[in-house]
């Protein structure tokens, strides 16, 4: 088989490169009620009370949004959301294999620049990073990503796919207190996801 067959047969054999795995385990009713309910109902209301708790009591800092359009797809243009998936899951799986990093592909059914700043900003509460993979610079913005008007500045000029704006608004964000990575290609993914990483540990204190 050439690479072609062989990329084919690796995705079918395994449907995709990334999964969800658990990280305690829930084989009896006691794990179950200190996992879920009613045991989840404590750091509920800890994280309600302290809203960066959840950093301490969630995956939250450790977990990635890539978004995309899917009109940018690599080498192959825009192939739109779901032809961009499988690359999406790609850079998932680099994320994980580089710096144990979680990340899930967001592919947007939309290339509507409101549309795509409203649904980060409507989805950024579950995440501690979001991977913008659009036409332009590979973009990560990490940070507690709760003031929407950081955001929606953030994203509508990243998107617009002006490199000069793109390092205005780093300045812009990071006086805000996000941390904001940009590379112009992915043969630098590694380094990118390293440097995401150590942010993200930063942020949540997590030990490596």
């Amino acid at each position: 088989m050439d690479l072609n067959e062989r990329a084919l047969k690796l995705h079918a054999d395994h449907r995709g490169k990334i999964e969800i795995a658990l990280k305690t385990k829930i084989s009896n009713m006691e794990e179950l009620s200190l996992a879920y309910t009613p045991g989840v109902a404590e750091p509920c209301r800890v994280i309600a009370k302290d809203p960066d708790a959840v950093f301490k009591y969630t995956n939250r800092g450790n977990f990635v949004a890539i978004v995309t359009d899917g009109t940018a797809i690599l080498g192959l243009g825009d192939l739109g959301p779901v032809g961009g998936y499988p690359v999406m899951e790609g850079k998932a799986a680099l994320f994980k294999a580089f710096a144990d990093v979680d990340a899930i592909p967001i592919c947007l059914n939309t290339t509507d620049v409101d549309e795509i700043v409203q649904t980060i900003i409507n989805i950024s509460p579950t995440f501690g990073g979001i991977n913008l993979d659009f036409d332009g610079p590979t973009v990560m913005i990490a940070g507690h990503m709760d003031e929407v008007g950081a955001m929606v500045k953030a994203l509508a000029i990243e998107i617009s796919g002006s490199l000069c704006a793109i390092e205005t608004t780093k300045e812009f964000l990071q006086q805000k207190g996000y941390y904001v990575f940009t590379f112009s290609s992915d043969d630098k993914s590694k380094d990118f996801i390293v440097s995401v990483r150590k942010y993200l540990s930063d942020l949540t204190e997590i030990d490596d």
